[in-house]
């Protein structure tokens, strides 16, 4: 479940089996659907940034970077962080692929290890062209 309050976007799993996961800029795991999904990319783009969140329960939150070609398909992701429980600012940065035409955000919440919420209250990055 994703709901934007007060605070910042809540993450709750909605099942304790199922992985649960969040595309923050549009699209799937696997794919954009169309060109208005995700960040456009220029060979040479690093990406710097910051995520502040409440982490609620032990288990692990995890954030990726995933890349897609000029047809909207996968062709790289990369782990930017990973962190337990508590209220924390992160920093995270990467240089994403040459291949790669679009890029965007996910989180993921693997189903042995759910958190019981998340809440992102910030997420701030800059593209940096090399």
């Amino acid at each position: 479940r994703v709901e934007s309050t007060p605070e910042g976007v809540l993450l709750e799993p909605l099942s304790p089996d199922r992985h649960g996961h969040c595309i923050i800029g549009g699209g799937t795991w696997y794919s954009l659907g169309n060109t208005t999904e995700g960040w456009p990319h220029r060979i040479g783009t690093y990406l710097r940034g910051t995520i502040r969140l409440r982490i609620e329960g032990e288990g692990l939150f995890q954030f990726f970077c995933l890349m897609f070609d000029n047809e909207g398909r996968q062709v790289g992701k990369r782990a930017l962080l990973q962190s337990r429980s508590g209220e924390k600012e992160l920093k995270f940065s990467c240089r994403l692929l040459n291949q790669a035409d679009r890029f965007n955000f996910a989180v993921y919440l693997r189903k042995d290890d759910l958190p019981r919420q998340v809440v992102l209250k910030k997420l701030y990055v800059e593209r940096l062209n090399g």
